[in-house]
């Protein structure tokens, strides 16, 4: 699918589709409100409800925290040490997005972490440690019996050795492992976790300020006059919400749609938007719907534009899947002038008489205070995100954004598919990391993947994840030779280059004259292009495959020298500029015994940073934090940073040049 900049650029306002001109709708941000202390108000304090998620520090999932020194260096625990306790930084994150997603959600978590955490008590009272996923999916039932679960683990290790395919080891005996710590600790999550659902359980419906909030939206008229999307990340959320607003699902005009009915997922489409999924002359599978509440099984691939209104009923700490929903309206051929995005947002009774940008820093702070220094290990999917939350709820502006929504999404697969070799295959995860730098293959293009000009010309080619579009004509394509935009095709060789935080993806081809042609291609079009399955045979490198790459490689060196040359300064230099400009004024506004505090921040955030503080100031100067707002959150920094302004031998050298690299090329055949 090809974003608005895209056909903006290529085509200004000449695009068209079956002789009509293509518009975009104007998209609408707005806040609605609510106070999330009130929905736990009767669980005591918020402030002690926080607290008691801080002491919840999700032990059963840090196995390599108790494996005893003399062991550490065993090969059956390295795979262990290379996921680095990542379920733990989960859960942790997890718990606290649940909190505000719904009471319901929210007692769903904590009943399936005290579970968890009971019946993995058993197993290491029994004697062994069971790892990977299908561990998991015991321990979280509710009848686990120990010697069972042993059972069923060693004898899925055992075919999985058989066949040398996931991870090599389920179950480690306890011996390297100090059992009577790591038994204490997870006691002390399990009175957190208890103590916490005691003080939820007797919250209902009456007293769910945010349920609340959302009655009154879906009253209004201009609400009640059209179609409403409502999305949440959590499956609890969405059949609490359904139950709530449609008791016993008397009103067919109001549906649901999650995992647990992803069967009818068709059928409701076809009814809340016929106008965009029904075929020429088919009935309706039943009457239309107006709302639908679902989960974000909806996300991805579906045409939705005969909605012009959605409401995100979760807060968004990145900005991923709300662009990938916003998606599902936002599309070419719908016929609304404007289609508004609703962002529920909460608030807290510390909240009152502060502006939404002092909010937004109490929620991200709230979120670094629970989960702690975990946040710093979360990938970058998993991370909240600053900028963008700034931009959604502060500015009330979509996130500009690099890649289109396919590239996000494709991106996001990939991950995920890392993630899973990482966690279940660590044989194959150690093959891959090990890989050379400049290794060379090539593969049989996909099907669809043609070099002839007569089978591309008029259109552009769709990513998968996205969905039917209709194609667009580009004025390359028309010509027969290929865009930016286009999917890599056979004859090509796909070529990945690094410098520094620069990459570069490009598609080679030969010209008339016999000349490598580079053009640029997205990450996500690469990987689509060369995803495979291991046991893929490798074919002959194409004629050339040197010349193409070192024709790649030429091109990206020149562009990054462009961009560096633009940038005219370290990368950092406009953080630095933003914090000494402000840090100027509000000094000269200050009284002089201020003047030492302020002249320590300078020195501190002036001076070299890691790459985590730089992307926090980055962060600071998007939202344009001045005055005293400034200072507390450069405050909040130094302390959770732990830093203070370094001596002249502790400041690091300037790091050397960075050469270009030639990760890997495949050729297309």
């Amino acid at each position: 699918r090809r974003r608005r900049k895209d056909i903006t650029e290529l085509y200004g306002d000449s695009a068209e589709i079956d002789g009509k001109p293509v518009r975009f709708p104007e998209p609408k941000l707005s806040n609605i409100g609510y106070r999330l202390d009130k929905v736990y108000e009767k669980a005591g304090s918020f402030g002690e409800l926080q607290s008691l998620l801080e002491r919840h520090q999700a032990t059963r999932y840090k196995v390599t925290d108790y494996i005893r020194t003399e062991a550490k260096d065993k090969e059956e625990y390295a795979d262990l040490f290379r996921a680095r306790n990542r379920i733990a930084r989960l859960m942790r994150a997890l718990l606290f997005k649940r909190l505000e997603s719904s009471i319901a959600a929210f007692r769903s978590t904590l009943n399936v972490l005290i579970r968890s955490n009971r019946n993995f008590r058993d197993a290491l009272s029994s004697g062994y440690v069971p790892i990977g996923s299908t561990a998991t999916r015991l321990l979280s039932g509710e009848s686990f019996d120990a010697e069972d679960a042993l059972e069923v683990l060693s004898q899925e290790e055992e075919r999985g050795q058989t066949c040398r395919r996931g991870r090599s080891i389920l179950v480690h005996s306890t011996d390297d492992f100090e059992v009577d710590r790591w038994l204490s600790d997870i006691d002390a999550d399990y009175e957190a976790l208890s103590e916490i659902r005691e003080r939820v359980q007797g919250i209902g419906p009456e007293d769910d300020d945010k349920l609340r909030v959302l009655r009154e939206f879906l009253d209004r008229p201009d609400v009640k006059s059209g179609k409403t999307l409502i999305f949440s990340e959590a499956e609890t959320t969405i059949e609490y919400l359904h139950e709530q607003v449609n008791p016993g699902g008397a009103d067919s005009t109001i549906a649901r749609l999650t995992g647990s009915n992803s069967e009818s997922a068709e059928n409701i489409i076809k009814r809340f938007a016929p106008g965009q999924n029904l075929l020429p002359k088919e009935r309706m599978p039943g009457s239309e719907i107006r709302l639908l509440l679902a989960t974000d099984i909806v996300s991805e691939g579906q045409n939705l534009q005969d909605c012009a209104r959605i409401l995100n009923y979760d807060l968004h700490w990145n900005p991923v899947r709300l662009i990938q929903r916003f998606g599902r309206i936002d599309r070419i051929g719908t016929e609304h002038e404007v289609i508004d995005l609703h962002n529920m947002w909460p608030d807290t009774a510390v909240d009152e008489g502060l502006n939404l940008t002092e909010r937004l820093l109490n929620r991200i702070q709230s979120f670094h205070d629970v989960i702690g220094l975990d946040s710093k290990l979360l990938s970058e999917a998993e991370r909240l995100n600053g900028k963008e939350m700034y931009s959604i709820y502060v500015d009330g502006k979509l996130p500009e954004t690099e890649d289109g929504l396919d590239e996000v999404a494709a991106n996001q697969r990939a991950i995920a598919l890392l993630q899973r070799i990482q966690d279940d295959d660590p044989c194959l995860w150690d093959t891959i990391t090990s890989l050379p730098d400049g290794i060379r293959s090539a593969l049989r293009a996909k099907s669809g993947a043609t070099g002839s000009a007569s089978a591309i010309d008029g259109a552009q080619f769709s990513l998968e994840v996205d969905g039917s579009q209709m194609p667009l004509m580009s004025p390359s394509s028309v010509g027969g030779q290929p865009s930016p935009f286009d999917e890599p095709r056979a004859g090509e060789t796909l070529v990945l280059l690094r410098q520094g935080d620069f990459k570069g993806c490009y598609a080679v081809s030969v010209d008339d004259e016999g000349n490598p042609s580079p053009r640029p291609v997205s990450p996500a079009q690469l990987i689509a292009a060369v995803e495979c399955s291991p046991d893929t045979p490798a074919r002959p490198l194409p004629e050339g495959t040197n010349e193409r790459v070192m024709a790649a490689f030429d091109v990206f060196r020149a562009d990054v020298t462009r961009r560096l040359g633009r940038a005219g300064r370290r990368p950092d230099s406009r953080n630095r500029r933003y914090i000494s400009r402000q840090l100027n004024i509000i000094r000269n506004l200050s009284e002089p015994a201020e003047h030492g505090g302020i002249d320590t921040l300078r020195q501190i955030f002036l001076g070299d940073l890691s790459p985590q503080i730089e992307t926090a100031l980055t962060d600071v100067r998007n939202m344009r934090l001045e005055g005293q707002v400034l200072v507390r959150r450069l405050e909040a920094l130094r302390e959770r940073f732990r830093l203070n302004p370094a001596s002249a031998d502790e400041r690091p050298q300037p790091a050397e040049t960075q050469v270009v690299r030639i990760m890997c090329s495949d050729g297309l055949v």
